[in-house]
Parts: structure tokens; C-alpha cells; sequence
């Protein structure tokens, strides 16, 4: 599935759906990565009549618990 950028007028929102990978480590290794655009992304969202560019990583901090 490839990554979709569209533009909600009514909710005003910029809506980005990445592809969940399998969890990965990071370059870093601080972090494990479940999605991402791998770099800058544009879909058909135009807004006033231009492309809409996204970056996006979605990750987890292994070992950590929400506070």
C-alpha cells in the first residue's frame, strides 16, 4: 500500500495513511520504526493548486511505558 495524502475541507485536517511494517530498528538504534514515508511524499492532495508534501515516521521507544 503506498503512502495517501488527502485534504479533509470539513474537518480541516491534513489526513497522511502510511503502510505498518513490521517493527525495525532505527538508524539510531533508540527507537524501532512501524511506518514511514522514507522521505518526502505527495499524493494527488493539491492545495490552491499544489501538490501537498508530507514527511511522516510513526515509531516506539522499546522498554518504555506510557506515563
Amino acid at each position: 500500500m503506498p503512502v495517501e495524502v488527502k485534504i479533509d475541507q470539513k474537518k480541516k485536517c491534513v489526513v497522511i495513511k502510511l503502510p505498518l511494517e513490521e517493527p525495525r530498528l532505527s538508524a539510531s538504534g533508540k527507537s524501532q520504526l512501524l511506518a514511514t514515508t522514507r522521505g518526502c511524499k505527495s499524493g494527488e492532495a493539491m492545495y490552491r493548486g499544489r501538490p501537498v508534501v508530507v514527511v511522516a515516521n510513526a515509531f516506539i521507544f522499546p522498554n518504555r511505558s506510557r506515563k
